[in-house]
């Protein structure tokens, strides 16, 4: 079970597994605590594309429908920031 040949493979597992307890354990994260990473991963990426998609039902309901051609989206998302 634990041989010359599976012991990289045991430790690639349980040293990051430790390691990620731990933090989530120290800074209260789910199942530990209150904190979610999901709140972080929301936060730094979904708020933008909720932005735009709450613009586009509100002021261009028409824009929802239709697929915007890959230079659009690129200079859309040069002009708002997202890529610099």
């Amino acid at each position: 079970f634990f041989d010359k040949r599976t012991w990289p493979l045991w430790i690639s597992f349980w040293l990051p597994l430790l390691i990620m307890t731990g933090y989530f354990i120290y800074r209260h994260m789910a199942p530990f605590g209150s904190s979610s990473l999901l709140t972080v991963d929301l936060g730094q990426q979904y708020v933008d594309l909720f932005s735009y998609f709450r613009h586009t039902l509100l002021h261009d309901p028409s824009a929802f429908f239709s697929i915007p051609s890959p230079k659009r989206l690129v200079a859309r998302w040069l002009g708002s920031g997202l890529i610099t």
